[in-house]
């Protein structure tokens, strides 16, 4: 993650997002949404190349749909989860029984949203999914009287904050 957005109780830092859909249209609505939003976003419009990508490079956050062609999702939770067992994975899936929400979310995805679904939604959801993120990565560094704040990126002696 990097520096932070947006100010106050509003703090979202920014992600890199992956999201996967061999649908072309969704891919393109869910990019320039995200984008909108100070995300950076790749994107993959097959199982395969999500997969790898995903093991290739670090993201705040996968955005996974379940059916596709070839490699479908449900693999590509598994085998992603199976190295990086502590990546967020929101699954954005037609796929709407309650039994394949309950198997995702039981095989390690950290959300589910059906389709179709409102952009709000998912903006909301993505934040919070990258508000959780932010907490658990160690955010202020100290060395005797030197404090580093990471995300707001400055420095104080004692003296009061220096902007970096």
């Amino acid at each position: 993650m990097t520096s932070p957005e947006r100010s106050g109780d509003d703090l979202v830092p920014i992600g890199r997002i992956l999201v996967i859909d061999d649908e072309k249209r969704i891919l393109s609505f869910v990019r320039r949404g995200l984008e909108a939003e100070g995300l950076a976003v790749d994107c993959s419009s097959d199982g395969e190349e999500g997969l790898r990508r995903a093991l290739n490079h670090q993201y705040d956050l996968v955005v996974l749909d379940l059916v596709m062609p070839g490699l479908d999702g449900h693999e590509v939770l598994r085998r992603i989860l199976a190295r990086k067992p502590s990546q967020p994975i929101l699954i954005l899936s037609a796929v709407s029984d309650t039994a394949s929400k309950v198997k995702s979310l039981e095989r390690g995805a950290e959300d589910y949203i059906t389709k179709p679904f409102s952009l709000e939604e998912l903006l909301a959801r993505v934040r919070a999914r990258l508000r959780i993120a932010a907490r658990s990565i160690q955010t202020r560094l100290s060395a005797g009287s030197l404090t580093l704040d990471l995300i707001r990126r400055q420095a104080d002696e004692g003296s009061g904050p220096i902007p970096l």
